[in-house]
């Protein structure tokens, strides 16, 4: 039985493998793969980079934070601190997708009603940001916390 491709299996036939070709096979087929290992590394290394920048914008959020004289004052320069610091460390990062939230979790008062704004209380500073890596085909969200005490000194109540 006579098909299309009968003629293509005569000249694959009569192909000289020895000749090199099978080379030029092999690193076709190798190709890809090559590729494929080459998008891996690079994604791996621009999600640990990204996982730095992320963390010193962290911390340097919440050091600018622990300094100021009120909640609402850290809050504002939480955020103003964590754009400029993601704005020159990372990529592939969007300056106004990036969330910054700071929360009273914890501490000493002086006054009897809760945890203020002084000195010996605990903040959480956690940053989200969305981040879409070469490896992966969909956005995910990096969030990084860090815990630090109010600097502020407390109130002299006499």
């Amino acid at each position: 039985m006579r098909t299309i491709f009968s003629k293509f299996n005569q000249k694959r036939k009569k192909l000289n493998w020895k000749s090199g070709s099978a080379e030029l096979i092999g690193i076709g087929l190798a190709m890809p793969v090559l590729c494929l290992m080459i998008i891996a590394v690079v994604g791996i290394m621009q999600t640990g980079i990204m996982r730095q920048a992320l963390e010193y914008a962290t911390y340097m959020s919440a050091r600018a934070a622990v300094s100021c004289e009120t909640a609402e004052e850290a809050q504002r320069q939480a955020e103003a601190t964590c754009l400029m610091t993601m704005e020159d460390n990372s990529f592939g990062v969007e300056t106004e997708d990036v969330d910054v939230d700071l929360q009273l979790v914890g501490g000493t008062s002086s006054t009897n009603g809760g945890i203020t704004w002084e000195k010996g209380a605990l903040v959480k500073c956690q940053v989200t940001v969305p981040f879409k890596s070469l490896i992966s085909f969909s956005e995910t969200n990096m969030t990084s916390i860090i815990y630090m005490m109010v600097e502020r000194p407390a109130r002299t109540y006499y």
